[in-house]
Formats: C-alpha cells, sequence, structure tokens
C-alpha cells in the first residue's frame, strides 16, 4: 500500500503539474483532497493488495511455462476489468529449460590390493573401484507446514542457460569467484583447469562467476548460498522466519552478454520473421553450472583435504573467504572428486508483456510507464510480486480515479514484462519495438520490481526525477509498525514517508539509478528519466528458491 501511494502520488507530479505542491518535503501531509490526487491516496487497500497476490502467486510461472501464460492472462483480464485499453504483446525469445541434473560426491581409489582384480594384461591400466558416492541435495526439503512447497510444477534448483555436459573432476573453492578472487587464487599457485570450482553467491553478479571460472580453465562451477549471507548466521529460517534455510537454492541467469533483452536478437524485438543470431556464437556459458544450498556445501566443504585457509595465509590473504559454513574452509579438496551432470534445452518460447494503457485527458500522446515484471523462478511471492501487486493496485487506482472524472493529463501505461529473471528480456524488447516513440513521447519510468518488502522506503532516480519523488514521499502518511504480540505500536500518524526515509542522515534524497532491472531499457537504449521505487526491511528472503 505504501509504494502503490507513493507511485501514485509521483505520478500526480509527472502528469497534471508541479503546482501546488511547494509544500516541503519533511511536512506532515495534510487529509486526502478531492480530484485526483485524493482518489489516488485513498483508493489502495490492503485486502486488495493481498487479493493480487493470492491471484498471481498462486502457481509456479517460469518464463514460457503453462504457470506463466496463466499469469499472462489473469493480469490481461485484470486490466480489461478495469477499462485500461489493454494489449498481450507476444514475443519469442531465447529461454532455456531444464531437463535433468545431479551432483555426487566421488572417491575413487585404484585397485592396487591383493584383493584388487588383476589386470587382463600387464599393459592395461589398474582398474578402478568407485567408493563413498554420495549425492548431495538439489533441491529443496518440501516441508509439511508449507503445502506448497510439494507442487508438481516446482524444479530443483538451477542456472539458466548452463552448458549441457558430464563432469567428474577436483574441486577448487574460490570465494565469490571474483576477477580478483581467481587472480588471487593463480598467485598462490592453485590451478583451477579442469576442475569444478565451488563458489558462494555475493560480491558480483552470478553470471561473471561462470564466465571468470571459464577464463580461468574451470571444467564446471557449483555455487552455494553461504549461510553468514543470508542462512541462519542472520536469522529465524523458512518457515519460521525468511531467511534460507540449509536446503535453500539460488536460482537465476548466467547471461553476461554485452546487451540486454532476448540473446539472439540485439537491437530488435524478438518477433516472428526477425533474423536471430546463433545461439553457437554469442557467448553463451560453455560449462556445466549448478546452485545448491549450504547443506549441500557443507557436505563438499568437509570433505576437501587441502590446507585450511588460515594454514596458507594465516596474516592478510584469505581471512575474507571464509564463510558461515560450520566447517574449515579449503581451497583445494586433495582427492575429492565431483560429478556434475547438467542437461538443459536452449530454445525459443513464447512469453507475453502484458499491457494496460489508461488514455490521458490533456496530453494523450505523451507517456508515462510503471511496469514491473510478472515471472519467477517459482511461486515468486517476493520477487517480482512483491512489485507486480503494487503496479496492479495502482493501476486500479487510475481507473477508478477516472471513473470519477479524475483523468490524467498525460497517458499512463501500466506493464508487466515478461522474461525478467532471463536477462530483462522482455521490458527490453518492447522498447526495441517502440524506441523512437518513447524517446519522442516518454515522460518518465517507474520501475516497482520486488517493490514492496518492509515499510523502509528508498528510491533511485536520473537526477530530473528525484525532486519529485522526495515531494511525493512528502504527501504520503508513513504507516505504522505491524503490532507485537498483539500490542500496537507507536502511530507515527504525524510522520510522512520522506521523514521517515530521511531518518537522522537529513534530508531524504534518492540514490543513483544502477542496472538489474527493467528501467534499463527506458534509460540506457531510449533516453527515458527514470525511478526505481523500493521499499526494504523484511527480515530475510528465500531469494529465487522454492521457498519464495
Amino acid at each position: 500500500m505504501l509504494l502503490a501511494s507513493v507511485s501514485a502520488a509521483a505520478f500526480s507530479i509527472v502528469g497534471p503539474s508541479a503546482a501546488g505542491l511547494s509544500r516541503s518535503a519533511n511536512a506532515t501531509a495534510d487529509p486526502p483532497e478531492p480530484g485526483l490526487r485524493g482518489t489516488l491516496l485513498t483508493t489502495p487497500e490492503a485486502d486488495a493488495l493481498r487479493g493480487w497476490h493470492e491471484l498471481l502467486g498462486s502457481r509456479p510461472h517460469v518464463a514460457g511455462t503453462a504457470g506463466d501464460r496463466v499469469v499472462i492472462s489473469a493480469i490481461a483480464g485484470a486490466f480489461e476489468g478495469m477499462g485500461l485499453d489493454t494489449e498481450v504483446w507476444w514475443f519469442e525469445p531465447l529461454l532455456a529449460r531444464p531437463i535433468s541434473a545431479s551432483l555426487t560426491i566421488v572417491d575413487d581409489e585404484p585397485k592396487d590390493t591383493a584383493t584388487d582384480v588383476a589386470p587382463d594384461t600387464a599393459a592395461d591400466p589398474p582398474r578402478r573401484r568407485r567408493r563413498g558416492v554420495l549425492p548431495l541435495a538439489i533441491t529443496e526439503d518440501e516441508l509439511l507446514n508449507d503445502p506448497s512447497t510439494r507442487h508438481p510444477d516446482l524444479s530443483w534448483g538451477w542456472n539458466a542457460y548452463s552448458a549441457s555436459g558430464v563432469v567428474e573432476a577436483g574441486v577448487v573453492y574460490a570465494n565469490r569467484g571474483t576477477r580478483e578472487d581467481f587472480a588471487r587464487l593463480r598467485e598462490l599457485g592453485v590451478d583451477c583447469t579442469g576442475r569444478i570450482v565451488l563458489a558462494r553467491y555475493g560480491g558480483n553478479y552470478r553470471g561473471f562467476k561462470a564466465k571468470f571460472a571459464e577464463e580461468a580453465g574451470a571444467a564446471g562451477l557449483v555455487v552455494f548460498t553461504d549461510p553468514g549471507d543470508s542462512g541462519d548466521d542472520r536469522g529465524p529460517v523458512w518457515p519460521e522466519g525468511g531467511w534460507a534455510n540449509a536446503t535453500c537454492i539460488q536460482r537465476g541467469s548466467m547471461l553476461t552478454l554485452p546487451y540486454k533483452g532476448d540473446p539472439l536478437t540485439p537491437g530488435r524485438p524478438a518477433l516472428p520473421g526477425v533474423p536471430r543470431l546463433d545461439p553457437e556464437e554469442i557467448g553463451l556459458p560453455t560449462i556445466p553450472i549448478q546452485p545448491i544450498g549450504y547443506a549441500a556445501a557443507t557436505r563438499i566443504m568437509a570433505a576437501m583435504t587441502g590446507p585450511t585457509l588460515s594454514e596458507i595465509a594465516p596474516d592478510d590473504g584469505l581471512a575474507g573467504w571464509s564463510g558461515g559454513l560450520d566447517v574449515p574452509y579449503r581451497l583445494e579438496g586433495g582427492d575429492l572428486t565431483l560429478r556434475l551432470e547438467v542437461r538443459q534445452e536452449r530454445a525459443t518460447m513464447p512469453t507475453a508483456n502484458v499491457i494496460g494503457v489508461l488514455r490521458g485527458a490533456e496530453r494523450p500522446d505523451e507517456l508515462v510507464v510503471v511496469g514491473c515484471h510478472h515471472d519467477a523462478w517459482g511461486f515468486g511471492a517476493a520477487d517480482p510480486l512483491a512489485g507486480t501487486i503494487v503496479l496492479m493496485e495502482t493501476a486500479k487506482a487510475f481507473a477508478e480515479a477516472a471513473e470519477r472524472g479524475h483523468r490524467p493529463r498525460r497517458s499512463v501505461v501500466f506493464a508487466a514484462w515478461g522474461a525478467e529473471e532471463f536477462g530483462i528480456i522482455g521490458s527490453s524488447e518492447w522498447v526495441e519495438a517502440n524506441r523512437d516513440r518513447l524517446a519522442a513521447r516518454a515522460v518518465a519510468y517507474l520501475n516497482l520490481d520486488m517493490a514492496a518488502m518492509g515499510r523502509n522506503f528508498g528510491a533511485s532516480a536520473t537526477p530530473s526525477l528525484a525532486a519529485a519523488v522526495v515531494e511525493a514521499a512528502g504527501l504520503v502518511p508513513q504507516p505504522s509498525p505491524p503490532a507485537t504480540d498483539g500490542v500496537p505500536a507507536e502511530d507515527p500518524a504525524t510522520m510522512t514517508v520522506a521523514e521517515a526515509w530521511a531518518g537522522d542522515r537529513g534530508p531524504a534524497a534518492c540514490g543513483d539509478l544502477g542496472g538489474g532491472s527493467d528501467h534499463v531499457g527506458f534509460v540506457c537504449h531510449a533516453g527515458v528519466p527514470c525511478v526505481s521505487l523500493h521499499a526494504g526491511g523484511s527480515r530475510g528472503t528465500s531469494y529465487h528458491s522454492n521457498y519464495d
């Protein structure tokens, strides 16, 4: 509700005009005024937001799957029911789909004792026997008190666009898998060539872990969630709390191409008949990649027999490489062997953006676009639906205002993007298809990805819109904190969102836009001013996992 109100207030600034908004951003919010702004601020409801969440998070909906089509249809039906001009904009990007995967600890030893079977001839190598085969978990545990974990559409953990293949090799631990981490390994004389790299999430985008591992000569990559980053070292884990439990696995794309959007159609929308690049020539990952939770990672690290980090560099070199696993961290596995098998399909698959337009009253050719993606790695309760529900409730607020005769000056475009998780694809393809119109007519784009994850509001923006966001936040009351053990918290009704946002740091201020979400195509490709709204404070999230 908070983000819906703030985005609505922001629209009122970039829509009709900034006239009448000269009040200080730290002023107490007045009672709602009549007209467009007052309607927008009073329409959003917590129960309605909960209803959108239940509608869109009822089943897993990975881009290009049957669940994805169900969500696309639900959003389109909702937009049509609001009276918006609705379009389901289908496109066909290169996506990936898991076929099979396994990860096993394998202890091989030559048969060189008296009980071994003799070679057939003296020239034959010793036959090998396989001992200590230990399959490792690559999916989350099903939980009795979380029935959704047994949904048949959920899959094991996987990283999209991994190469397919089977690797049986020794292990090297590469910390976060950054370029600097691999350089440090070389300085220490640790060779990754032909081995499976074990790296923990964090420190860089996951795709670069694979890219740098390939450059170091690795034959495979295993990426794990470290409990010191987002697991039980941080607080209660799912289902008692929000942090990742021991089998929680972070999925995600591994693309590292020099452009966003469909890998095969850079600069062009991925529509039927559009020329496409050869998938074998664009730089997709060439090694198999498997994500795991920290229970499986502990098994691997415990079986490694190389020197501990403190034994290698007791003074300074590797102190930051240890995390929260309950075993010593080591760089090399000694005789430990892992067997990694990954099978994936890479193919063009249809998915869609859902576009709902409320035509402006005075300048209908000028556009304000607000968007959030709709695809997820599972149910997507946090990512993306904590933002998608804000998109839907904001669209409803504008539609209801229009029914009461309060139509915005400019046209407002509400967009639910497809295939964001695979590489910011849906929004990029739509921008490519509408680039000239957006460059000439778009006033602003507001992004809501994973937006409502708590009460701690924040925003990033291009400089031309930063002041508008701060001023809008000054019009919205800060919501009360939830009750604790049935006791209502102190009501900060006299505080605005801007005041809570500023805290003790001074005036509220927007940060700079980064990458990683659907504003990228607008600001970097079409030159449209952008805002990213968010609110945090939740106690952990089982990010990109079956528990989200």
